[in-house]
């Protein structure tokens, strides 16, 4: 137990300490109020080393909870000293710092060549928007310069049309009540006087009962091309006319008289429609063809051969030495069509060569061949 003495003792020396403190305090205010005179500088610098043991005393008073709690738990239980980071801090700290800088760099490098070739498919999307583009301007441009072709093409036929229905009201002549079409050889006949004022050329007129399209003048010129785009009214059109060959002396005095005409791809004007006797039942439906000349005849031809032929082959030959080659000839014609046809035919026979292109081959040509079994004289002619 303490003592009275000791107790008094401890007293006086608190009091001693608390007097010592009150001392250093006047002290300070002293030396405070001596300074105040100074210039500003000399303010602060007294300030300072007059705050100096009060923040002395600061920093040693706050040390003391630093100490006592310089210890805490990291998030995985373990203690660690205040200040230090845990290792699960340490591990998000190196994750997002880029730790590992070659997995950080290759998967920028990764990105950037995503990017590339994002841009590359850009691009490549847009020069195939553009050639789409161009390809589909171009077809549009095409169509049109295509239809226009065509257009004036059809405009052309339809005219070239129109004009020979204008020669066949000129020339034909029928009995009352008669129709072209279904008229006996006999009574159509052909006004050639009208016809030698439009075109001095003219040296027949050609008919088919079937196609009936196949009803025009013949003309006949120096050479054989004038007619291909020259129509019978001298007109220029893509028709032309019905000519016979120029190396023919006079219709149907040769053996072999030879005929052209065009074979139009649309509208199946000239003779545009002899393929049809490609089919052997249409031969034998409608066997005939009918010639008109300018001495008031008409000539009647019966077909005895159909065939696809060279535009330079034999079949062309006109000139015959004698009896005897043109009945090869003959043999030769008959051996190369499409089907047999009776009808008789021999080495002193005139038969007429019906030419026109095929359409599928520029050296091919369709050739229809009939013999005359009969010429008489007619109504009207001349």
């Amino acid at each position: 137990m303490e003592t009275q003495e000791e107790s008094r003792e401890r007293n006086q020396a608190g009091k001693l300490t608390g007097e010592r403190r009150r001392n250093q305090l006047g002290e300070r205010q002293n030396s405070g109020s001596k300074n105040q005179g100074t210039k500003k500088s000399g303010q602060k610098a007294g300030s300072r080393s007059a705050d100096a043991p009060v923040r002395r005393e600061r920093r040693q008073n706050s040390a003391v909870p630093e100490r006592q709690g310089d210890r805490r738990r990291s998030d995985t239980g373990e203690r660690v000293e205040r200040g230090q980071p845990s290792r699960a801090a340490e591990k998000r700290n190196k994750n997002r710092s880029g730790a590992h800088p070659e997995k950080a760099g290759k998967k920028k490098k990764i990105n950037n060549q995503d990017l590339e070739r994002h841009l590359k498919e850009r691009r490549k999307k847009k020069r195939r928007k553009l050639a789409v583009s161009i390809l589909l301007v171009a077809c549009l441009a095409v169509f049109c310069f295509s239809g226009f072709q065509l257009a004036q093409l059809l405009m052309e036929y339809y005219q070239g049309g129109e004009e020979y229905q204008a020669v066949r009201e000129l020339a034909v002549s029928l009995p009352a009540g008669e129709d072209e079409n279904i008229a006996e050889a006999r009574a159509f006949s052909i006004n050639f006087n009208a016809l030698l004022q439009e075109n001095p050329d003219t040296v027949a007129w050609i008919r088919f009962e079937e196609p009936s399209i196949i009803s025009y003048p013949v003309v006949k010129s120096s050479d054989n091309k004038e007619y291909l785009t020259k129509t019978f009214q001298n007109g220029d059109n893509k028709l032309g006319a019905i000519f016979m060959d120029m190396r023919n002396s006079a219709p149907l005095a040769d053996r072999n008289t030879f005929i052209y005409g065009h074979n139009m791809k649309v509208g199946g004007e000239m003779f545009s429609q002899l393929n049809q006797y490609a089919d052997e039942d249409f031969c034998r439906e409608h066997p005939y063809f009918y010639i008109y000349t300018p001495d008031g005849k008409v000539t009647t031809c019966k077909i005895f051969a159909a065939s696809i032929v060279d535009a330079s082959s034999e079949y062309y030959t006109l000139d015959f030495t004698s009896d005897m080659q043109f009945q090869e000839y003959l043999n030769m014609c008959r051996s190369g069509a499409f089907y047999p046809v009776d009808a008789e035919i021999h080495s002193q026979s005139h038969i007429v060569s019906l030419s026109t292109c095929t359409n599928v081959n520029d050296e091919e040509r369709f050739l229809l061949q009939g013999v005359v079994v009969r010429q008489e004289k007619v109504t009207g002619g001349e």
